[in-house]
């Protein structure tokens, strides 16, 4: 009987709910990080409506993440165990950096939109020269990681002219 697999690569828990079909109440599971959970037994139809409930959230297949690098992050992943076989660690891995780096990429421009508007903000009241300068960094936490994240971002603003980046 096939097995529905849900995959957490995110870095914090997930709850997953789902209703079967011809079944009356919900179904809830406790998803930890980085960890794959069977969630439903049954027929491969039934396991297909229960990936189309959360279609609209952003599940994807488990080798369609790792196939290529989505421009969002990767969320929820799905896997039919009797069709696609069972999820690899490593595998995991591969995918949990890729969001991480994402993330930090995304973090990044949004500071400097944030400067940005932080200078447009000044300008506007000294109507003036403005020059901002942020520095991000990012010290090592608790677990001992590495700390990567360095980021300057500098914003100038020469009266008559918007700022730039």
């Amino acid at each position: 009987m096939p097995t529905l697999n849900i995959t957490n690569p995110t870095f914090q828990e997930h709850v997953f709910v789902f209703r079967a079909p011809e079944q009356r109440h919900n179904q809830r599971h406790d998803i930890p990080s980085g960890a794959t959970v069977p969630v439903f037994y049954g027929s491969v139809d039934e396991c297909l409506a229960i990936i189309r409930q959360h279609e609209a959230y952003g599940i994807r297949k488990f080798k369609e993440a790792l196939s290529k690098r989505s421009e969002n992050a990767v969320g929820l992943l799905y896997a039919i165990e009797s069709a696609e076989g069972t999820v690899d660690v490593d595998d995991m891995a591969v995918i949990r950096k890729t969001n991480a780096e994402l993330l930090d990429d995304l973090a990044a421009k949004e500071r400097e939109h944030q400067a940005v508007g932080a200078a447009s903000a000044n300008v506007k009241e000294h109507r003036s020269e403005t020059s901002l300068e942020l520095s991000v960094t990012r010290e090592a936490d608790a677990n001992n990681r590495e700390a990567e994240m360095i980021q300057t971002v500098q914003v100038s603003r020469k009266a008559g002219r918007p700022p730039k980046a």
